[in-house]
């Protein structure tokens, strides 16, 4: 029996916290981060994306979600020049798989008359230092680490002045907005090296990596 609570018969869009909902061009959304807490409460079990590339100008993704009770959903989302501003356009695989991420689990858990962040498009540059880093940067600073060779404690160290900050900073979704965007200027400047670092299987083990190297 699930431990989970009940997928079916939630109304799982007032279960949103404040700091998962906002507004862009008028429009009020939800954010992906969101999402994923409401689907680990829902009893996700496996999430999968294929990336597709049928144009040279065009990333696509499909996303599954399937969860404890035997369903699986499906969303897509793509990235072109036409509907992601600069600079978010030079990461289209990780633009492409958050969209289709955040309508995968949308569908699963029935929030229908709400967009996702991500559906309608990402903020400028311009945004408040403060402002939480979106889903979508956070992956396109993983695949940058990645094919780089790059640990991404050497980016928060790299890009978080305050040092007593930097030090309780275990996963990249802690940095701002502001942070985000120096990070991916930051590994933009770097060049690729020959090791690159071991992957985390989860996000508790990267956590758990993240808190040991900035703790030693």
């Amino acid at each position: 029996m699930s431990e989970h609570e009940p997928r079916r018969g939630t109304d799982w869009e007032s279960k949103l916290n404040k700091d998962e909902r906002g507004r862009m061009q008028g429009k009020e959304v939800i954010y992906l981060r969101g999402l994923r807490r409401l689907a680990d409460l829902a009893g996700i079990t496996v999430s999968t994306c294929v990336v597709l590339t049928p144009d040279p100008k065009l990333v696509q993704a499909v996303y599954s979600v399937s969860f404890d009770d035997g369903t699986t959903w499906v969303g897509t989302g793509d990235c072109n020049k036409a509907n992601t501003p600069e600079p978010f356009v030079n990461y289209p695989t990780a633009i492409a798989e958050s969209r289709a991420e955040a309508r995968a689990i949308k569908k699963a858990l029935g929030i229908y008359n709400t967009l996702a962040a991500e559906e309608i498009g990402f903020e400028a540059l311009e945004a408040a230092p403060t402002k939480t880093i979106d889903a979508s940067i956070v992956k396109a600073i993983e695949t940058l680490c990645g094919s780089k060779g790059i640990d991404p404690v050497e980016v928060v160290e790299a890009v978080v002045k305050d040092k007593d900050r930097a030090m309780n900073i275990a996963e990249l979704v802690h940095l701002t907005s502001a942070e985000g965007q120096a990070a991916m200027a930051w590994l933009n400047e770097q060049s690729a090296r020959k090791a690159k670092p071991t992957a985390a299987t989860t996000r508790a083990d990267r956590k758990k990596e993240l808190e040991g190297k900035l703790g030693g």
